[in-house]
């Protein structure tokens, strides 16, 4: 708490009521008209409140209430966000304006001009991809972090996740540029699969579609008959959905391939 100090006596500064604090004084030349007696004191009276409803209030010089604020410490400002953007960093700007554009579908966006480092920015309905530019070449692939292939499989790595409401166009464009899937398919028990790809620098997105119940199912047995489907973490095995399922196991050697 701070400490009342006595006021400066001064034009138009007569009395202070004892419910007040003065907080801040400054004797300011040219913030007032001069007067014979000196510049005026400039000063910020604090109310001290006898609740915490109470308000707290400033008053100018002559005592005239000026400023109305709530002092309760509960009233702060939910701690909400959403999300705004990933930020990539990436060795080159045009091969990865083609992977975004033309393999995922985002469309290029304006991009502050007073940058001083090359980017673009990417969105995607209400996702943003930022990327910049590396600021040396081969320093990206320096520090790569270098998952290997059963972290990839299963997702154990840096990513970020999008919802689609199909995995084909995606895997489409992808197969026009000899590329494939690195990771997935997975169907979770809340039936969503995943697969994950990767851009032409090796960061990694996921692709989320949501099944209902029944068709995430028959997905997930689809998918572990075409020894397709993979665990839940490296070194884990490939459960049959048919035994979590309540219905006859199979031979998974059979269906792994």
């Amino acid at each position: 708490m701070v400490a009342p100090i006595q006021p400066v006596p001064g034009p138009g500064l007569q009395s202070i009521p004892p419910d007040l604090h003065i907080c801040s004084e400054s004797n300011r030349i040219g913030r007032y008209p001069s007067t014979a007696a000196g510049s005026m004191p400039i000063l910020e009276i604090r109310l001290r409140a006898s609740t915490a409803a109470e308000p707290v209030r400033k008053r100018d010089c002559n005592m005239r209430q000026i400023q109305l604020t709530p002092s309760t410490d509960h009233e702060l400002p939910a701690r909400m966000m959403r999300m705004h953007h990933v930020c990539l960093v990436v060795s080159d700007i045009d091969a990865t304006r083609d992977f975004y554009v033309n393999v995922l579908g985002f469309e290029e966006i304006h991009r502050p001009t007073d940058f001083v480092f090359h980017g673009a920015y990417f969105r995607n309905g209400d996702v943003e991809v930022h990327v910049v530019r590396e600021t040396e070449p081969g320093r990206l692939t320096k520090h790569a972090p270098g998952w290997d292939g059963e972290e990839l499989r299963t997702g154990l790595c840096h990513h970020f996740a999008v919802m689609v409401e199909s995995f084909e166009p995606f895997l489409a464009a992808m197969r026009e540029r000899g590329l494939e899937r690195v990771g997935g398919p997975r169907v979770r028990d809340d039936y969503v699969e995943q697969i994950y790809i990767a851009d032409p620098d090796g960061h990694i997105i996921e692709l989320l579609y949501q099944h209902t119940p029944d068709a995430g199912h028959a997905r997930r047995i689809e998918i572990f008959d075409l020894g397709i489907a993979v665990p839940v973490a490296p070194g884990h095995h490939v459960l049959d959905p048919r035994a979590t399922y309540g219905l006859k196991p199979t031979n998974s050697q059979d269906h792994m391939r």
